[in-house]
């Protein structure tokens, strides 16, 4: 091998090792820069985490309560390796936890403030998780009447944005305008409500 072969094969190994290196600055920096706010919530066995960022591409929360069910969420399968994670709400732009009984927040907190900031620095964008719901309207290519669409939008508008602030989520499932029944579906820090209303 002559000189100038050696001398290329050096070039692209330290091109290839500054490449890492900035990589790897980006990343430490990224984490630095990431600030999450929790807030206390009614249940005290449930804190609100808001990183800031998009958490779930859905105008639906979603609700976790194992890690069997968090296959689909690398976000909330990170959290339930947390000792003491008992169950997650993944809003628009927040997570909410609730602990298990004997967990205590003043040990928990860290740890899970620590797997968001280590998730949120080292992920790509959400991903998008439509409900059963959404699939079988996109699916049916069916479309809400319009008393329907109203109802849902007051709730969208009005209702959910304070359930959000607590930590907790409202979901509109139906309206039978021939009986009269509107059916939501309530997602609090201490659980998942279906309700219908005459």
């Amino acid at each position: 091998m002559c000189i100038r072969d050696r001398m290329k094969l050096l070039v692209a190994f330290i091109i290839k090792m500054l490449v890492r290196l900035v990589e790897s600055i980006a990343k430490t920096l990224a984490r630095r820069h990431i600030f999450i706010e929790s807030f206390a919530t009614p249940n005290p066995m449930c804190l609100k985490f808001v990183p800031g960022k998009t958490v779930f591409n859905s105008t639906r929360s979603k609700e976790y309560n194992n890690i069997t069910e968090a296959n689909e969420s690398l976000l909330a399968k990170r959290l339930f390796f947390v000792e003491g994670v008992n169950r997650i709400l993944l809003g628009p732009d927040f997570i909410s936890i609730t602990k298990s009984e004997n967990a205590d927040w003043n040990t928990l907190k860290p740890e899970v403030l620590a797997a968001l900031t280590e998730f949120f620095a080292t992920q790509n964008p959400p991903p998008t998780n439509p409900s059963i719901d959404e699939v079988k309207e996109q699916e049916e290519g069916s479309v809400e009447d319009e008393t329907a669409s109203v109802i849902e939008d007051l709730i969208s508008v009005r209702v959910a944005p304070s359930l959000q602030e607590d930590g907790g989520d409202i979901e509109f499932r139906g309206y039978d305008s021939a009986r009269g029944v509107l059916t939501l579906t309530t997602i609090d820090c201490i659980r998942h409500i279906e309700r219908s209303v005459h």
